[in-house]
C-alpha cells in the first residue's frame, strides 16, 4: 500500500504511520494505566536533567540522582545533515 508524501511523491505506507504512536501508547495505558510515561523529545533535550528527575521519580528512583548525570550534546547542529545521496 503506498500513501502520497508531502510533496506528492508516492511512499509505502509504513513509512508514514511507522511514526503515528498514539495508538500504541493508548493501548498500553489501557492495560497499564498507571504505568506508562510519555515524554515529548524536544523537550526532553530543552530541559534534560528536569525530565531526568521526574522520570526517576515515577521510577521509584530517588529523583536526586539526576543532579550528578552528566547530559553532553552530542550533535550541536541546529537542524539535520542534508543526506549526500538524497538531498534530504
Amino acid at each position: 500500500m503506498f500513501t502520497d508524501g508531502p510533496a506528492g511523491e508516492r511512499w509505502p505506507h509504513i513509512y508514514l504511520t511507522g511514526g503515528l504512536y498514539a495508538d500504541g501508547v493508548e493501548r498500553f495505558q489501557k492495560h497499564f494505566p498507571d504505568r506508562v510515561r510519555v515524554l515529548v523529545f524536544e523537550e526532553l533535550i530543552a530541559r534534560p536533567r528536569e525530565h531526568m528527575s521526574e522520570l526517576l521519580g515515577f521510577l521509584g528512583v530517588d529523583p536526586g540522582y539526576a543532579e550528578h548525570v552528566d547530559f553532553p550534546i552530542r550533535n550541536a547542529f541546529r537542524r539535520p545533515r542534508r543526506s549526500p545521496s538524497t538531498g534530504l
